[in-house]
């Protein structure tokens, strides 16, 4: 089970190694089951699928793996406070150094009370040294561009947008995909560990102006969430699901929601769009300049309450419209399959 930066990383690499000598670098993450020596100098090879290699090493095996490996291209694929190291590499070579930014950590930081001030000290120093070194910096949306930007200068000539992809397994979903005209709307919301940008709240409190009962699925842990005994529709929580299993979900959903003041650009929506749910997604999720309102999904300003309650209606009451919808935004994965997306990548690198 991958949240969206890891699921980037793997699919990615997995395209590469097919075409280009290529290798997974990652790092002693858990302090509990790893030591401070294994933290500078450890080194594990992780079994990959056929010739592809991955590397758990510590801080200073990165840096000797490098000059071993001498790679043309590092590409930073995940936000990581480890990979800061790489830049010694970079220094005394002619590689070329590539980093995708899923978030802006300066900006989730501000926001987050609960993120010690070392810690943020350290995360705005990394990530000034990613915007300032690296010599192409992937941005999924222009949202997360302008973003970026309150925060860091950006020369113009190294920002290029690269959306997110989409599995194969969500567009094959559609061919099981069922509708039931009387049944309640089933909706759709994944969630993140404590994460208030998501916009629960903001759901939640519109969902219960609703005229009409609804069925509503929380995909996350409960217990991040505040429930209030008096809900208006029905509300059932599942634990994450791997993506055949997620995909297999979808079958019977109508609806997916992102509710969000604060999104790079979110790869579930439009996961959830192949599959054939329709989207209603607040303007700040960077995946929605995808869609055209009222065409294959929807598009609310964060916090407008009235208008997420008028679409809901709109599509409870007129149940041919919403197939409609649905079937034009199934089509996101002609644009955003990863075959197609990689090969903007693959492009960035020859």
């Amino acid at each position: 089970m991958l949240n969206g930066p890891e699921k980037v990383a793997k699919r990615i690499f997995n395209k590469c190694s097919h075409e280009f000598e290529t290798a997974f670098v990652t790092y002693f993450f858990d302090g509990s089951k790893n030591g401070i020596f294994k933290k500078f100098f450890g080194r594990e090879i992780i079994p990959g699928i056929g010739n592809q290699t991955i590397y758990r090493l510590g801080i200073f095996r990165i840096v000797s793996f490098m000059f071993k490996f001498k790679p043309e291209i590092i590409h930073l694929i995940t936000y990581e406070r480890f990979s800061v190291i790489s830049l010694i590499y970079k220094k005394y070579s002619k590689a070329k150094m590539y980093y995708n930014v899923h978030g802006i950590a300066a900006f989730e930081n501000e926001n987050n009370s609960m993120v010690k001030s070392i810690l943020k000290w350290k995360d705005r120093y990394c990530e000034k040294k990613y915007f300032t070194f690296s010599d192409k910096l992937f941005f999924h949306s222009d949202n997360s561009i302008n973003l970026a930007g309150e925060y860091y200068p950006l020369e113009k000539s190294k920002l290029i947008v690269i959306p997110n992809g989409i599995d194969k397994v969500f567009h094959q979903t559609v061919s099981g995909k069922s509708f039931n005209n009387e049944a309640m709307l089933k909706i759709v919301f994944i969630g993140g560990n404590n994460k208030n940008e998501k916009g629960f709240d903001f759901l939640v409190n519109a969902l219960g102006n609703l005229s009409f009962r609804i069925e509503l699925f929380i995909i996350g842990d409960s217990s991040y969430y505040t429930i209030s005994n008096s809900l208006k529709f029905d509300l059932t929580f599942l634990n994450n699901l791997e993506t055949e299993a997620l995909a297999n979900f979808y079958k019977d959903k109508d609806i997916f929601i992102s509710a969000s003041y604060y999104e790079q650009f979110s790869i579930a929506t439009v996961e959830a769009m192949a599959a054939g749910l329709v989207p209603l997604v607040t303007e700040e999720t960077g995946m929605s300049s995808y869609i055209e309102n009222g065409k294959n999904g929807f598009k609310i300003k964060y916090g407008e309450k009235e208008n997420l309650c008028e679409i809901l209606t709109l599509l409870n009451n007129d149940r041919d419209k919403l197939k409609k919808i649905s079937d034009e935004s199934k089509k996101i994965y002609n644009q955003l399959s990863w075959d197609l997306v990689f090969e903007k990548y693959k492009s960035l690198y020859v």
